[in-house]
């Protein structure tokens, strides 16, 4: 993929690599040098079969899981150079299943993707 001339990549991993730790002691290799360059406004769609690093992959973008090799980019700087309620403002995830308490409403799963910009969690009355 090319970016315009001059614009900065919203989003990026340069030379990632990450395995998962198994029981053994040993690794489960997932992603292995990859180079990703997501530009603003683009649509992207992740396909491949279970297992195959899809979900891995936006761990890592959304800094839940940290590469073993490589980098990630949001927005020109390092995942690392983000507090994390910084990047909880501008970036979210919301799972194909979700499974909520019984009772849970529609309306207090949509208030909690805003409470990042809240400026106080829980505000006295």
């Amino acid at each position: 993929m090319t970016v315009a001339v001059g614009a900065e990549p919203l989003a990026g991993v340069e030379g990632v690599s990450f395995a998962y730790p198994l029981p053994d002691g040993g690794r489960r290799p997932v992603l292995r040098s990859l180079d990703l360059t997501l530009a603003r406004g683009e649509l992207l769609a992740m396909v491949g079969t279970n297992g195959s690093g899809k979900t891995t992959l936006l761990r890592l973008l959304t800094g839940i899981l940290r590469p073993d090799a490589g980098a990630v980019r949001f927005d020109g700087r390092p995942l690392t150079g983000w507090r994390r309620v910084d990047l909880a403002r501008r970036v979210a995830v919301l799972p194909q299943q979700l499974e909520l308490p019984v009772g849970f409403r529609v309306a207090e799963l949509v208030a909690m993707g805003r409470a990042p910009h809240a400026r106080r969690l829980f505000a006295s009355t």
